[in-house]
């Protein structure tokens, strides 16, 4: 398997009388054919948190090549806009990234590449699992200053116009409000979010 190089046969031919001939000058020569790199191991799923990354997969030595090294790397996912992916030729090690605030599952493929071929293992295949992370809710715009006069009140200010959240909807969020002065109250209604 894998041999080339060259080698003599000496080829005998014999009658019926059992008389023979010996012709040695025969030569086999088995040219190198270069063999695509294949998988040398079992490439591990993985899983991270959405907003951050993953570089925990390295590719060396998980592909074999029985005549050369193997000089670059290749993965192919099935999900190119929440996944981003970039492999060091020289370290072998896979950076895994997703788009902000994505959660879900992809599937990559992992390929080596020897200088002429690339591997075409089918099994180089993992399971990239991005799991949600609950982002806090920010104040998109500031809420309004509120003047009003002695003894009147104010209910005009919907705090949902003011507020983001990428998780939840606007209707799901609750408020409080802490006041600097006890002769001031307010109060907001989770329900009405005024």
């Amino acid at each position: 398997n894998n041999w080339n190089g060259s080698a003599y046969a000496n080829i005998t031919v014999y009658d019926t009388a059992g008389l023979n001939s010996v012709f040695s000058f025969m030569i086999i020569v088995v040219n190198q054919v270069n063999d695509a790199p294949w998988n040398n191991g079992t490439l591990q799923n993985i899983s991270f948190a959405e907003d951050s990354y993953n570089d925990s997969l390295t590719l060396n030595g998980m592909f074999f090549d029985v005549e050369a090294t193997i000089s670059g790397y290749n993965a192919l996912c099935n999900d190119t806009t929440n996944i981003f992916r970039s492999i060091s030729n020289a370290t072998g090690i896979v950076n895994i990234t997703s788009l902000g605030n994505w959660s879900g599952s992809a599937t990559c493929n992992f390929t080596a590449y020897d200088g002429i071929n690339w591997s075409t293992n089918s099994t180089n295949n993992i399971i990239i699992t991005v799991t949600p992370v609950n982002d806090i809710p920010y104040f998109s715009s500031s809420v309004p200053n509120v003047t009003l006069q002695e003894d009147a009140y104010n209910d005009t200010i919907n705090l949902s116009n003011y507020v983001t959240d990428i998780d939840d909807t606007k209707q799901e969020l609750n408020y409080t409000v802490a006041i600097s002065d006890s002769n001031v109250t307010v109060l907001v209604s989770n329900i009405t979010k005024m």
